[in-house]
């Protein structure tokens, strides 16, 4: 239809794929180790602040690796600015999910469920 063989179209469509979902891993565990070790009361031990540290460091040297030249990390970046530009533009739907899943899970002062 494009005049894409259907492997290259694969290709394509899995490695940018995969570079956001590295992408998003890296954010998730800086937002996790945010919210676990400097957000208020800590929920774990001090020292476990390495594993986070640890994940970071493998996701970036994938990242590192994996990332070549050509078109693939550019529209993987322009995605993720996108869905950053959502998420600034949205900000207020987006902090009311945050704070419903915290309290979904026992994170958030006053929430009635507890772990």
């Amino acid at each position: 239809m494009f005049g894409v063989a259907p492997f290259d179209l694969f290709v394509a469509s899995a490695t940018i794929g995969t570079l956001i979902l590295l992408l998003v891993y890296a954010l998730a565990t800086i937002g996790a180790a945010k919210l676990l070790f400097l957000s208020g009361e800590r929920q774990v031990a001090r020292w476990e602040v390495i594993v986070p540290f640890l994940a970071l460091v493998v996701i970036g040297y994938t990242l590192f690796r994996n990332v070549s030249a050509g078109w693939y990390p550019i529209i993987a970046a322009l995605w993720v600015i996108v869905g950053i530009a959502i998420t600034f533009v949205r900000n207020a739907a987006m902090r009311r999910a945050g704070e419903k899943l915290m309290a979904e899970e026992g994170l958030a002062p006053g929430s009635g469920s507890q772990p």
